[in-house]
């Protein structure tokens, strides 16, 4: 798919950051000018409608289950891996022992939360 070309991009070219975001069609933007079909100009700017115009995803040929299945089973996994090794790569090594001990301090006060609930 489209989704794994992208994501096989990011591992063999491994940016220290990224973001993953559908592209959207801002009125007044070249890309709502060739696709938007003037939605905004002959449409009624209602909740529904707006929110429909901006859920239509019409530059992906993958529906939104199989994208939200994707993005758990193979982006998920890679973003907290790469997010772990950029802070690794851009934090000095002498700050590595009170990173390492704030993230299990924060993971132990979740579960003592978790557990009092």
């Amino acid at each position: 798919t489209d989704l794994d070309v992208k994501l096989n991009w990011l591992k063999r070219h491994k940016p220290d950051t990224f973001s993953w975001h559908p592209l959207l069609r801002q009125p007044g933007s070249l890309l709502y000018q060739e696709t938007g079909e003037k939605f905004f100009e002959t449409q009624d700017w209602t909740r529904d409608n707006v929110r429909g115009f901006y859920a239509a995803d019409i530059f992906s040929e993958v529906t939104p289950e199989e994208r939200k299945h994707w993005t758990q089973s193979r982006l998920e996994p890679f973003s907290r891996k790469h997010h772990r090794l950029a802070r690794l790569r851009l934090t000095p090594m002498q700050r590595w022992p009170q990173m390492f001990f704030d993230t299990i301090s924060r993971r132990v006060k979740n579960r003592m939360e978790q557990f009092s609930r």
